[in-house]
């Protein structure tokens, strides 16, 4: 069993008001046949999500 990662998103909704959503799961490959079956794609899939942003 591999390291799971979960991506989550939050928006602002309102002053101080936030919403968090789960936006993607996947699994860290560990062994050969998991990269095999499709993890490196789900890893990429779910790290595209990911961005950062900054506000002042």
């Amino acid at each position: 069993m591999g390291l799971s990662c979960i991506v989550y998103g939050m928006n602002i909704i309102d002053k101080e008001v936030y919403t968090v959503q789960r936006l993607s799961s996947f699994n860290y490959a560990s062994k050969n046949r998991e990269l095999k079956s499709g993890a490196v794609k789900a890893l990429l899939d779910g790290l595209t999500l990911v961005e950062a942003s900054e506000t002042s």
